[in-house]
This record gives C-alpha cells, structure tokens and sequence, in this order.
C-alpha cells in the first residue's frame, strides 16, 4: 500500500473484501472487522475523549 501510494478503503476494495470502494467514509474498516460492533465514529470519539484525560489531568502529566 506504500509504495503503491494507494489508501486503505481502496486497498481493500482490491482485495475483495468489500464492494464499498470509499468504506474509511462508512462504518470504516474498523467497522467491516467487527462486524459493526465498533464503526469508524465510536472509535474516533473514544480515541477523542482519551486525548482528553492528559488535559484533565495536567499534574499527573507534567512536561519532559
């Protein structure tokens, strides 16, 4: 994927394992591996409110 400079949505439409050549702009790939347990936006969110814990806790996260 790399050295072709080709995205993973596409990347995996070539491989067969989806029809839906644009899937990062769906449920994602995230989404297809857990059979839509997970989509794309729940782990976007999550990932989003982690970032957040360092901001919530500045003392427990104190500069290098």
């Amino acid at each position: 994927m790399l050295a072709a400079g080709v995205e993973l949505d596409v990347a995996f439409k070539d491989l067969g394992f989806t029809e839906n050549p644009r899937i990062g702009y769906s449920n994602g790939i995230i989404g297809w591996l857990t059979k839509d347990k997970i989509t794309r936006k729940m782990l976007v969110k999550e990932a989003v409110r982690m970032a957040l814990v360092s901001f919530l806790n500045k003392d427990l996260y104190k500069k290098l």
